[in-house]
């Protein structure tokens, strides 16, 4: 699940999450725009009843990411770029592996996407290095 928080910081936000949660009930549940501390992001794991958790602090009252998954999920960080050159080159035959293939380029792209939103009121430069992975994963997927 996916959500961008616009901030935690009130009762009314951090219910609305809760409700979503509960609904959904996610392995994997990325916040971008939490615009808050590690403090408050370890406490929100926990109330919502994650096991891991992977937090970039907010940079004062702007962007803010984080990534929570269940006890039973293995999260392993790859390099977005190595999963994009894997993408590009699947077996059109295997019908299972291309499924997976798009879910892959699907998940970057959201990836991808949430980093930028959280990054928006950043300067420029720190946005360069995420926007170069980017385009060139954009570039990856539409060689023949």
């Amino acid at each position: 699940m996916s959500w961008n928080a616009r901030g935690l910081g009130s009762s009314r936000a951090f219910n609305s999450l809760l409700s979503q949660k509960q609904a959904v009930n996610p392995d994997l549940l990325f916040l971008m725009e939490t615009k808050a501390s590690q403090t408050i992001m370890e406490w929100l794991h926990v109330r919502l009843g994650f096991e891991g958790k992977l937090v970039v602090n907010s940079s004062g009252n702007s962007g803010g990411l984080c990534l929570f998954w269940v006890a039973n999920v293995k999260v392993e960080l790859l390099s977005f770029s190595d999963a994009a050159k894997a993408c590009a080159h699947l077996d059109v035959d295997d019908e299972e592996l291309m499924d997976y293939g798009n879910q892959l380029r699907r998940s970057i792209f959201e990836a991808y996407s949430g980093i930028l939103q959280g990054f928006k009121n950043a300067k420029a430069v720190v946005m360069m290095s995420y926007a170069q992975h980017l385009l060139q994963f954009i570039d990856r997927q539409t060689e023949g």
